[in-house]
């Protein structure tokens, strides 16, 4: 029994040993699939994240670029908007006083006369208001020793040696070179990330193949920043357009459906929709706040730019009764816009806003400065008709206002004279009840745009020389001209006038008495002024330039990523070993793996969910299957001979690999793949 006993112990513990060992190989073996898995995610990702620093570094060139024609245009759009504001408010101020001295419109009662003043107050204040903003502005940028083009010109006066001397050409300059040394040192150093993290999980040699790992990236030219800044990509359910515009933008210069959109329709979602109306029929959509239909109009009739309200619409905005076609509304896609559409639209909606939400700048050509102005300065960064045959200077029309009316008349009648434009305001008067009758400005029979809630008299500049003496309507003053009128409508609540049917059921149309006081503003007798070329560079001047996916190897935006081109530029396998023994007996528990340890392998891939380009900050990694295992062994057979060159790379370990992996026959292989 002793003897039997002795002999179970043995076995026994030689089973203990056996499990142990079997056990510490097995979590082994789970480590350095960790190590393999970490070299893999490690390597694509330092991959991935300098795709992404390249991307940024395009967008954040593209977006410096299109800020060079808009704040360059600042100085001259500004200083236009605030002398011309500026002369407006002096002669609404001159107006004013004369009203404070004297009757505006002496043939009218005192009551309508003080609706008239505040009319002529309420634009003084506007203006006012408006030249106050700009001041400053204007004051800091031309006056002030301020330099717009150290900003914006690739090449200013004093601007020392060398070029470009504007800080944003210099950024734009500085975020390619960033892009360059991305893309140079990427490889080598996504090779010294994988290889240290798979060490620090314990494994004796970690590395990533491909050994030296590079972006598939090519030089692109400067004037493939074109379509960001002047292209427009349209994405439609039946597919994708592209095409040139004067500036609204939003495309990559390698855009093709549906891979390659680019950052400005996928991660900003600059876009404007594109809807269709299928109509299905139509209906009768009963008036809105008490308004009629309306018929008539007044004795002058004068066109151009208006600013404000007019007194015969109510302020309400309702809208008469009127036939609509009804339907349903069908999203078909949407356009997209870039950078330089994205600051304009900015300026706009602070400048000018809406007609609910007025803009600070709403009475003025500030914005109108801007957006002319800014174009010229992008036809001098991209030329539409190309480069190479020099770009002419250009020329804006630079105001220079007249208030006083004799001096106008004197001007404007004269042919050798050039009058770009005549400023009048208009203050206007709604009543149910004629000027003089019972009624007249009784509580709610009349509305003004001199007074709440409309408060907002019209400012209207017309083209040319526009004398209100040849209106037909009478001078009250030396200023001011007035057109008494009568207009019908069916309804009107805020007049009192409420709807009516005669016996046959129609309606019935009621008089409104209007007052319309034209007061004369200015005219325009300025001249030309030279816009500046921001991008004043010579023809040997190195242009920055983006970095473009490189599509000469083959198309890799298929939806295969196990294939072709896109296989070949955005997998990657991580590789872990670690030379192993039995903790216990090891001289009895010995290696049958020539090895001497373990081996194994994990898969990663690189790609971009929103735009498969090098635009897109949206480039990830993640661990995938290991697939085409010969293809992996092909390309560690050529890496051997790249290995010297990687520091963090033994090309020894390589070698080892390579015999290892390729040593292992179909079945083997499977199962490494099956782990």
């Amino acid at each position: 029994m002793l003897i039997l006993t002795l002999i179970a112990i043995t076995l026994l513990v030689g089973l203990v040993f056996y499990a142990y060992n079997v056990g510490d190989q097995v979590n082994k073996r789970l480590e350095m699939q960790g190590a393999a898995d970490a070299v893999a995610t490690a390597g694509g990702g330092w991959m991935a994240r300098n795709m992404n620093v390249v991307a940024m570094d395009n967008v954040g060139m593209a977006k410096l670029l299109s800020l060079v024609p808009v704040l360059d245009t600042q100085p001259l759009a500004t200083e236009m908007a605030y002398k011309e504001t500026r002369a407006w408010a002096e002669g609404l101020e001159m107006l004013r006083q004369q009203a404070d001295a004297n009757a505006v419109d002496p043939t009218v009662s005192p009551a309508t006369e003080a609706f008239l003043k505040r009319g002529l107050y309420e634009l003084h204040r506007r203006m006012e208001e408006q030249a106050d903003i700009l001041e400053p502005y204007n004051q800091m940028l031309n006056d002030s020793g301020f330099n717009m083009e150290e900003t914006t010109h690739w090449a200013h006066q004093g601007g020392g040696g060398g070029v470009p001397h504007g800080s944003l050409w210099r950024a734009a300059v500085t975020l390619e070179e960033l892009s360059r040394s991305a893309i140079e040192s990427c490889g080598e150093l996504a090779q010294a990330r994988a290889s240290r993290l798979g060490e620090r999980d314990n494994a004796t040699t970690a590395f990533l193949v491909p050994v030296k790992p590079e972006m598939p990236a090519r030089e692109g030219t400067y004037v493939d920043f074109l379509p960001t800044l002047r292209g427009r990509l349209q994405v439609e359910s039946n597919g994708i357009q592209y095409s040139p515009t004067g500036g609204r933008g939003g495309a990559i210069p390698d855009v093709e459906f549906h891979h390659r959109l680019g950052p400005w329709a996928r991660l900003h979602r600059w876009r404007d929709y594109i809807r269709r109306f299928i109509t299905t029929g139509r209906q009768w959509i009963p008036g809105q706040a008490g308004r009629g239909q309306t018929r008539g109009r007044g004795n002058v009739n004068v066109g151009g730019r208006r600013v404000g309200r007019s007194a015969r619409q109510p302020t309400d905005n309702g809208r008469p009764g009127r036939w609509q076609n009804t339907g349903y509304s069908e999203l078909l896609g949407y356009r997209t816009y870039g950078p330089y559409e994205w600051a304009k639209r900015h300026i706009h909606h602070w400048a000018r806003g809406t007609h609910e939400n007025p803009g600070k700048l709403r009475d003025t050509y500030y914005y109108s400065y801007v957006s002319e102005i800014s174009k010229i300065k992008l036809d001098y960064m991209f030329p539409p008709t190309g480069f190479g045959a020099g770009t002419p200077t250009r020329s804006v029309h630079f105001p220079d206002w007249r208030t006083n009316y004799p001096e106008c008349v004197e001007i404007g009648e004269d042919p050798a004279n050039r009058v770009t434009s005549t400023l009048c305001y208009l203050v206007e008067i709604a009543s149910k009840y004629p000027e003089g009758g019972g009624g007249w400005l009784s509580a709610g029979t009349f509305r003004t745009n001199a007074a709440p809630p409309m408060n907002r008299p019209i400012a209207m500049w017309m083209r040319g020389w526009n004398d209100p003496a040849k209106w037909g309507i009478p001078q009250v003053s030396n200023y001011v001209w007035r057109d008494s009128y009568v207009y019908e409508t069916t309804q009107d609540s805020q007049l009192g006038i409420p709807k009516e049917l005669d016996g046959n059921g129609d309606p019935v149309w009621h008089p409104v008495y209007m007052n319309a006081w034209y007061i004369f503003g200015g005219i325009d007798v300025g001249g030309e002024r030279e816009v500046s070329n921001p991008a004043n560079y010579d023809d040997d001047d190195t242009l920055p330039i983006p970095f473009l996916i490189d599509t000469a190897r083959g198309e890799y935006s298929g939806d295969d990523p196990d294939v072709g081109t896109r296989r070949e530029a955005f997998m990657y396998l991580g590789v872990a070993k670690k030379l192993t023994e039995a903790p216990i007996w090891p001289a009895r528990f010995s290696h049958a793996n020539p090895l001497e340890g373990m081996m194994t392998v994990a898969q990663a891939k690189v790609f971009n969910n929103k735009s498969w380009g090098l635009w897109t900050q949206d480039w990830r990694v993640q661990l995938a299957p290991v697939t085409g295992w010969q293809d992996w062994v092909q390309q560690l057979s050529r890496d051997i001979a790249i290995a010297p060159q990687v520091p963090s790379v033994d090309p020894d370990e390589v070698q080892t690999a390579y015999d290892y992996l390729s040593a292992l026959d179909a079945d083997m292989a499977r199962m490494y793949l099956s782990h």
